[in-house]
This record gives C-alpha cells, structure tokens and sequence, in this order.
C-alpha cells in the first residue's frame, strides 16, 4: 500500500480532507449539502460500508436518499419504508419504500436514479432500482445493500474484451408492472428520424434514447465528485459519436463503486468505460420521467454487471473496439472515428447505431439518395487459419452493398447490424475482431431497375459456346429497357437440360438455401468469411447454370454431379461427415456490374448438345 493512504479510502489522509473543504466551500450557505458531502466522505475512508439488513426494517421507519437532480449537486430526499418483499428474486429480496421531496410527487420514480443510496440512521439500506409504470405515487423498489455488496466478491475473470454477452433484456421481475428503472441513453445528434430507426433495438436491451448536449466539460468535474447519490454510468460509444447510459452511485469504498441496484445487461464480468455525468433537468412524464444528461470522458472501468448492480473501479480505462467511417457527398468528404464495448450481443448493434448517427446527421433521411457501402472487418490475427480464398488480404473481410431510395441509411443500419451479428456470433471462436471500417459514398437520387425478363438469341447450345440473353428492365418510374449480357457456356458442360439462373447475390443465396442447404453450412470461421464474400454487391447479377446431374453437399462444400461409386460411399447413413443429395450441378458462375441496384430473379431454359 503506498504511503499516506488509509485501507479504503484511495487519497492521502490530508488529501480526503482538503477535497472535502474545497468542495463544500463552493457552495457556502448549503448546509444540507456539506452534511451531505462530509458523510459521504466518512463512507469512502471506511474500510467497511455500515449497512441496515432487511431483518433489521420495519414498515413506517424513515430515512433519506441521495440522487442529483441538476447539475452535480448531490440532493437529500424523503423515504419511508412501506414492507418488505422476500424472494422476489431467488435468495433476493426487495425493499419497497415511498419517496418524497425534490419534486418526486409529481414526477414520480425518476429514470435516471438507479442507484440511489438510501440510508436511515446513517446506515446504508439499498439502493433506488425499481419502479411501477404509470404509478400514481412515488412507490419504489430498493435493492438490499447487503445483496449489492455481494458483488465485491465476484472475481474478475475478463482477461480479454469481447467474451461477454449480455443477459438482460427487458428487466421485468414478474410482479405484474413493476421493471427495474429504465436507464437514460443521450446519443449525439438523435433526431426523430434516427431515432425511428434505432430506438426498438436499444429498447431489446432495456435502454431509453434521450437527446445528448456534449461531454461535460472537465474543468468542472473530477474523481472526487464521484461519492454516493452522484451521477455515474457506462460509456457504449465513445468518440465522434457518443451514446452513455446514466444512474446513480450507491457506494465507494477507496476506487471501488457500486451503482444501479440493478443490472445493466446482466453480462458477468464485463470491460466497459465508467463514466460521470452532469444533470441538466428532470422532464417528468407520466409513463416514465428521466433525467437529461451528460456524459463526462472515461474516468475508470465498470467491470461487474450482476443482477444486483454494477460495480467498477475508478481508474484505468478499458480498450474500446475502433470504427472509422469515411462519408463520401456532394456536401463534401470527412472521417469520423468512435469505439464501442466489446460486448458481444451489444457491439453490432452499438457499431450500426453510431454508423447510421453520423450518416443521419451529415446526409438526413427525406432526399431520395444512393448510398455505396463498402465494410471491412479486420481480424486480430492469427485470427484466420488455412484459408484459401481469392481476396488479396485473406485477415481482411470486406462485404459491399449499395442502396438507394429515400432512406438508405435504414438499410445500411440492418445490413451492418445484422452481419456483425453472425461474426461476433458465430460458433466457431470468439470475434477476433481488431477494427471496422466503412467507406460511405451518397449519390443524389434513386437508382434502381427491376429484372423482367431474360431472353435468350437460341435455345440449343453446344459447349464453348457464347449465348448472348436480353434482359428485360424496368426502372422505379416505370421506364422499359433492355441490356444484352454475354454468357459464356464452358466446355465440360455436360448434355442435357441446362437450367440459367439470373438473380442479384442475395437473392441468389435464398435460392441456393433451398436447392442445397448444406452447401450454406460453414464448417469454420474461414469459411464462414467465404459465404461472406458471396452476399451484398445489390448492382450486380450473378448468372448461374445448372446442370441435370445430381450432386451433393458435404461439410459446407458442393460435389457436383459425383461418380455413382462416390456418390454411393458418401451417402452411407454411417457416415461421419453430414452430406445432402441435391438434383441438380452447378456448372457455371458469371457475375455482371451494373450501374444501378437490380431487383428481381429470371430463369431461362437451354438445350446443350455436342
């Protein structure tokens, strides 16, 4: 232990003092909020938090609680112990308590307050976690200090980010109305359009989206504010966009906290930024008030995520995962740069939710525009083993798609969430992910035609031959065009029946999911990134020739048409390896570039004779 400093307290004995004075000194006259600072004070050089268990209340006794309702100014309310509830939660019980005071009978149980100290004779009962909807009186549900203080017990075991994943969705306990306290998220640059699209997938995580004014300044904000009833929270987005939830400290011991009275996520041990915060009002709401924010920068780590409460350490700050986008328009071009938490359930949708803030503000939502997308996923290697593939840089993943209509960036936010999905959460290993980057290019208006037809100039072919097929198109306004293409039919094509399939990437991988489903079973990472490799690219169309013969599929590979002798082996039920008989070979793959996103699948006909 380094000299001067007390067991639990964190500062130098003289330092405690001296931080006290000067923080009560900048409100002289406010006796209630130095009595308030200076216990708080005692609380944090305790080498113990003196508590008050449940077996130890009765229903009537009174207390106070601690929460900042403006600024950071740490402010006293009413509570009244009304019962308590056992085994709400198995070996958890629940303090229900009446609040009063500092404008709580108007606005009832505020979001924002999770984790509010509540203290009677100067012990700490709990902190504020749960709450009614729609409640006619300021009823609360406080989670036993005792139950909180369990969570110092938890052994860190987060040697590395990215194993986390999350558990918590709704935060309902079952008692008809009653939910743990929704926590206030302020995203940067949040506009009704954005949040339109981002809000039903926070809510899946138990996070309300409110309006973000900045980062609060630092030169009005420290370490030392940080005591019980002050604002505290976790930083998702850090960055050129931010996106922080907040709640409230229960208790520190040296740079140890605990906060919320309930989880966050419910991940266990976690690596996620702990961040201050300063309270700029409280909008009540007659379904659910909540506090208006700001985040302060990273001021330690919150590395517990339990169902009683989080508990962190001020101090080091955890990595973040980084993503850059470039922004290509006629406005202009500009980089952005963020980080997000490398929880695994959170960070694809942490990584669209920041990807679609910035195109929304830049590009907005209402002017018809095409958007290219080009995502590349770099892995931490030896991430990536015996892959054989064509991309120059095999550690790289680069999926590309391109949109267009009057809301493209809603697209890109499903794309990008929905494929960052199956990469963190694909079986094989954990995401090895390193870095994300986008590179954005918008076009004024809609560019779109619809696949009619395919026309082919004959309907017998022999092997070697090039076909030349007219594709019938339509634009979005209604306007016919035709394209000839030029197909290259190769020569061990085999004689028979060759069934032509024209149809965007995608729609072409639906097709392939229903001819040969097995041939879509990746068998490790590696090939997963292949299946990767064949999606997005909407202005293009790929043309795909089937031959008569049966085939098989077997570990994520297609055998097209196999010997009988072969073909027999393989589908012995004692097999090992999992094969699926399909009725028709692949033969030939081409790939057409358009200028333009092509909807629509066409299927044509020929005769192949030698």
């Amino acid at each position: 232990m380094p000299s001067g400093v007390r067991s639990g307290s964190g500062l130098p004995d003289s330092r405690v003092s001296s931080r006290l004075t000067a923080l009560t000194a900048r409100r002289p006259g406010r006796a209630g909020a130095t009595s308030l600072l200076l216990a708080a004070g005692f609380a944090i050089a305790l080498a113990r938090i003196p508590i008050m268990t449940v077996d130890q209340l009765k229903p009537g006794m009174k207390g106070t609680g601690r929460s900042v309702f403006f600024g950071t100014e740490i402010k006293e309310f009413g509570v009244e112990i009304i019962d308590v509830m056992h085994n709400v939660w198995p070996r958890g019980d629940m303090i229900l308590c009446r609040l009063s005071g500092e404008g709580l009978e108007e606005s009832g149980v505020v979001a924002g307050m999770s984790g509010s100290p509540v203290y009677i004779d100067g012990k700490l009962v709990g902190a504020v976690a749960y709450a009614w909807s729609f409640a006619k009186q300021p009823l609360a549900g406080v989670t036993p200090a005792a139950q909180m203080l369990r969570i110092w017990d938890e052994k860190d075991r987060s040697a590395s980010p990215g194993g986390s994943r999350s558990g918590r969705s709704s935060g309902n306990s079952g008692l008809a109305g009653l939910s743990a306290l929704p926590l206030p998220v302020a995203l940067s640059g949040l506009t009704p359009a954005l949040s339109e699209v981002i809000e039903p997938a926070l809510k899946e995580f138990g996070l309300s989206p409110v309006g973000a004014a900045g980062t609060a300044s630092s030169a009005t904000w420290d370490t030392s504010r940080l005591v019980p009833g002050a604002a505290v929270g976790v930083a998702l987005i850090d960055g050129d966009v931010r996106l922080s939830g907040i709640g409230t400290l229960t208790c520190r011991e040296g740079n140890r906290i605990l906060a919320f009275g309930h989880p966050m996520f419910q991940a266990g041990n976690v690596r996620m930024p702990m961040v201050g915060g300063v309270i700029h009002s409280v909008l009540p709401s007659v379904a659910s008030s909540f506090k208006l924010f700001s985040a302060t920068g990273p001021v330690g780590t919150i590395n517990q995520d339990r169902l009683a409460g989080i508990g962190g350490e001020i101090g080091p700050v955890p990595e973040m995962l980084p993503v850059l986008a470039t922004v290509s328009s006629p406005s202009g071009l500009d980089t952005y740069r963020f980080r997000i938490i490398e929880l695994e359930d959170l960070a694809p949708l942490l990584v669209a939710v920041g990807l679609t803030d910035i195109v929304y503000t830049t590009e907005g939502s209402l002017e018809e525009m095409t958007l290219a997308s080009r995502m590349t996923v770099r892995f931490r290697p030896p991430a990536i083993v015996n892959r054989q593939s064509s991309i120059a840089n095999p550690s790289d993943l680069v999926i590309a798609h391109r949109f267009t209509g009057s809301n493209p960036a809603a697209d890109l936010f499903r794309s990008a969430k929905n494929e960052l999905d199956i990469l963190f959460g694909n079986r094989f290993l954990p995401a090895p992910i390193a870095t994300v980057e986008f590179d954005l290019k918008f076009d004024p208006g809609r560019n779109l035609a619809y696949l009619l037809s395919a026309r082919p100039d004959r309907a017998q072919v022999r092997p070697g031959d090039t076909v030349r097929v007219t594709l019938g198109l339509r634009d979005f306004r209604g306007n016919d065009s035709e394209l000839v293409v030029a197909v290259a039919i190769p020569e061990p094509t085999p004689e028979g029946k060759l069934d032509i399939v024209i149809a965007p990437r995608d729609s072409l991988l639906a097709l392939e999911a229903m001819r040969a489903p097995g041939r879509l079973e990746p068998g490790s990472f590696a090939e997963l990134l292949d299946l990767f490799s064949e999606t997005g690219r909407e202005n293009e169309l790929v043309i795909v020739g089937y031959s008569e013969k049966p085939g098989l599929t077997l570990a994520g590979k297609e055998l097209p048409a196999p010997p009988p002798s072969l073909r027999s082996v393989l589908l012995n039920p004692r097999s090992d390896e999992p094969v699926m008989a399909t009725n028709e070979s692949p033969v030939f793959h081409q790939a057409f570039r358009f200028d333009r996103v092509i909807s629509g699948v066409a299927r044509l006909n020929l005769e192949v004779r030698r």
